[in-house]
């Protein structure tokens, strides 16, 4: 599923409704010790990666500093009570400035490696913070016009959007709901939203240094996998936001209480945009589930140790089904195999693998997270073919399962699923479920 590969060089966190997270158990560690702050109202990350040019035009605040020395004490600090200092003419540091003396060291520390430069972080006000983004989107569109047409289509014809709508306007929508600060793989520049730096502006600034961090030492622009078959584009994402989320996960592990419950307060208080509401459920699902899965995955890695952490980035899974089950990533499990592509009942434009994500995602707009979740268990390897006819366009996916009880229960979802709209359900064989929809 090249689905994530057109949305790619920029990571960035903002504000999802718990409705549309996933309902798995919290695993131990740092992620379970947040997990009471994630499910109250509207508190959980959504990313998605996509194409980011800075607008220069903007009115905007940007910093760049370094770690302080600690090598020395800091000789702006008179150590005489006897000599009466001259008056100093160095500016007060700003108050982003003070934040990052204090968050920088933190990420290189938790993080294991040092930052190459220092990170340049850009503050826009909201109006200025949605305009630019939606300028983003434009920019992303223009340069990936065929993949943004093609794909339109393909989640009209999934469910996955309105008919109405196109990925653009989707995603213009998608920074003004709760965009709160992302990462230029581009420009190697932080954005944050807004000129408070309040306790919880400073944890999404911890998530955002850490990808600027894992891009100076890793190099996270890999434009080779976007045109890949498989769902490498997806699960790279999900790592990249997993081990930033568990990184600010640590960094909320040093809050006090009384500054816990002021983050909590400023995230109920941040002004809302567009409502996430206007989203379909798969929509939300295919964005959230990076953070929420990564996470876990990522938890899991760093009880094996940075290296095992460093190996996943080098070298991410190729499979959505891998980040969803961090065992078969800890036991180097190859993906499953992808089938053979089902029949087209027109010249194909786009094919490749949907995955167990995609699936799931799917499902979640007609039925409940749990039925979605456990219907699409058991994926066993897929491949979608994608035509069009007239004016629509049509998506046929064949899926194997796991066992013959898994296939039954995917294809009795499938069949909940296919109730609206001109969607057909059926076996081409008896190992396979096959779904044809147009739309």
């Amino acid at each position: 599923m090249r689905l994530q590969s057109v949305f790619r060089a920029a990571l960035f966190a903002g504000v999802l409704l718990t409705s549309c997270a996933s309902n798995d158990a919290q695993p131990a560690g740092p992620i379970a010790r947040v997990a009471e702050s994630t499910t109250t109202t509207e508190a959980t990350d959504v990313g998605v990666v996509t194409t980011v040019v800075a607008s220069t035009a903007l009115t905007s605040t940007s910093t760049t500093i370094s770690a302080p020395d600690t090598s020395a004490p800091d000789t702006t600090i008179a150590t005489s009570t006897t000599t009466e200092a001259a008056p100093s003419t160095t500016a007060a540091p700003t108050a982003l400035e003070v934040a990052l003396r204090e968050l920088i060291p933190f990420v290189e520390q938790e993080r294991g490696h040092r930052f190459v430069t220092t990170p340049s972080v850009v503050q826009l006000e909201g109006d200025e913070f949605v305009d630019a983004f939606g300028a983003v989107v434009e920019r992303n569109a223009e340069r990936y016009a065929a993949d943004y047409a093609n794909f339109t289509g393909i989640y009209h014809a999934m469910g996955i959007i309105s008919p109405d709508e196109n990925l653009e306007q989707i995603w213009a929508s998608f920074g003004d709901a709760g965009v709160l600060g992302f990462y230029d793989r581009e420009e190697k520049q932080v954005f944050l939203r807004g000129r408070e730096i309040d306790e919880f502006t400073k944890i999404v600034l911890v998530h955002e240094l850490v990808h600027a961090l894992d891009d100076q030492v890793f190099g996270i622009e890999r434009p080779e996998y976007d045109d890949r078959d498989d769902e490498i584009s997806w699960a790279f994402s999900s790592v990249l936001e997993g081990n930033a989320r568990y990184i600010e996960y640590r960094y909320r592990d040093t809050l006090s209480s009384a500054e816990r419950a002021a983050a909590a307060e400023q995230q109920r208080n941040l002004p809302r945009g567009a409502s996430l509401r206007s989203f379909t459920e798969s929509f939300l699902e295919l964005q959230s589930a990076k953070y929420v899965h990564g996470a876990r995955l990522m938890d899991e890695l760093w009880d094996e140790g940075i290296e095992a952490v460093d190996a996943v980035i080098v070298s991410p899974p190729s499979a959505s089904e891998q980040v969803l089950h961090p065992e078969l990533v800890l036991e180097d499990e190859p993906a499953d195999s992808p089938l053979s592509p089902p029949p087209a009942d027109g010249p194909v434009f786009e094919q490749g693998v949907w995955g167990q994500i995609g699936l799931e995602s799917i499902l979640r707009d007609e039925l409940d997270p749990n039925t979605a979740q456990a219907a699409a268990e058991g994926w066993g390897g897929d491949w979608y073919v994608a035509w069009t006819a007239g004016s629509r366009t049509c998506v046929r996916l064949d899926v194997a399962m796991d066992t013959p009880a898994d296939l039954d229960e995917l294809a009795q979802a499938l069949e909940a699923w296919s109730v609206r709209g001109d969607r057909e359900i059926y076996y081409p064989t008896a190992d396979l479920v096959r779904l044809t929809t147009c739309g």
